[in-house]
């Protein structure tokens, strides 16, 4: 999905991001709230900045963030990037030129009762 991004960003005469622990790890706290409480940028009733604050990325000058999720070939990296294309804010985090940084979290399996779903949390920053 790094590498996705990068193409894409490149086809569009953008800076590539480079990976970013503390923003992996937030995607990683966000995936694990959201498979938990449900498909949102809030999920269990926490605020939009909690898991950027809990995995030490703030402060920040900027933040974003995509969700996705999708079953069996419609949750793959390529199927995910092309709906985010397809979604204007969606498209608009992914094309900014504000980014350095990028965390990216996918849990696999049965999740908000279906089988075989990919859960996409993709995080964008810059301090």
């Amino acid at each position: 999905m790094y590498c996705g991004v990068n193409v894409l960003r490149g086809a569009f005469r953008l800076a590539s991001v480079r990976g970013n622990g503390p923003l992996n790890r937030s995607s990683l706290l966000k995936v694990n709230a959201v498979r938990r409480c449900g498909f949102s940028h809030t999920p269990c009733g926490m605020s939009f900045m909690a898991t950027f604050r809990r995995a030490g990325y703030l402060p920040a000058r900027a933040l974003g963030e995509n969700l996705a999720w999708g079953q069996a070939e419609l949750g793959s990296p390529l199927q995910t990037l092309a709906a985010w294309l397809e979604s204007p804010p969606h498209r608009a985090n992914l094309l900014s030129g504000r980014w350095r940084d990028l965390g990216i979290a996918v849990q696999q399996g049965r999740i908000f009762g279906h089988d075989d779903v990919s859960l996409w949390v993709m995080e964008f920053g810059r301090r």
